[in-house]
């Protein structure tokens, strides 16, 4: 089953790892017949898509569950909605095939809507100098692995400005992909006060199936 969920208010503060444990315990808690897998320590079968950075909320992220047995879609939603903390709350839940293409290697692009705390009057401009640039090498530090020299440009495949005036992103997902929305927004001269993922881009390779 595939589920369609979101991650806001207090949930948006967990880390990959913490979320991992949620969803493993509110799966459990509902009674929902999970799959596990064989060996000395079985896990429950659960897929993610690309995991979204602790701070950020989510509008539309995917997961997989590998059941036991079928359950009906309305009574899984119900009953994990139920038993999830505040902040994450199903949408969602659909039927899969019996391999589905895997989450983390389909994800091709993200979108993001990164409210600015202090908008300027020039934000179109900047956009467009952006764009019309060849590369964007910065600096980046992350809190694992140091500081290190990124080239924006090619991550960013879109850029524009909101109807609210925050800005709407789409930045490359995948093998080598390492640009965050807050890097795109500092390379612009601007200060992020909140990033909203607002869905994850697929290709799972089957009559060019996306989902965006």
């Amino acid at each position: 089953m595939r589920l369609v969920f979101e991650k806001t208010a207090a949930a948006r503060h967990l880390s990959h790892a913490d979320s991992i444990r949620v969803w493993e315990r509110s799966f459990r808690r509902a009674g929902v017949p999970l799959a596990y897998s064989g060996g000395f320590a079985p896990r429950p079968q659960i897929r993610f898509g690309p995991p979204v950075p602790v701070g950020y909320e989510a509008h539309e992220e995917l997961l997989d569950a590998i059941l036991e047995r079928p359950v009906d879609g309305l009574w899984m939603i119900g009953e994990l909605n139920r038993s999830l903390p505040e902040g994450l709350r199903v949408r969602q839940a659909l039927q899969t095939g019996d391999s589905p293409a895997s989450l983390m290697s389909s994800a091709r692009s993200a979108v993001y809507e990164v409210s600015l705390a202090s908008p300027p009057a020039d934000l179109g401009s900047r956009i467009s100098a952006f764009l019309a640039m060849e590369t964007a090498p910065v600096q980046v530090q992350r809190r694992l692995g140091g500081g290190r020299t990124l080239d924006l440009r090619p991550e960013v495949l879109d850029l524009s400005v909101s109807d609210a005036g925050a800005l709407r992103m789409v930045l490359r997902l995948g093998h080598g992909a390492a640009c965050r929305p807050e890097d795109v927004a500092a390379a612009l001269g601007l200060s992020a006060s909140r990033i909203v993922r607002l869905s994850v881009r697929y290709d799972f390779g089957v009559d060019g199936d996306r989902r965006s």
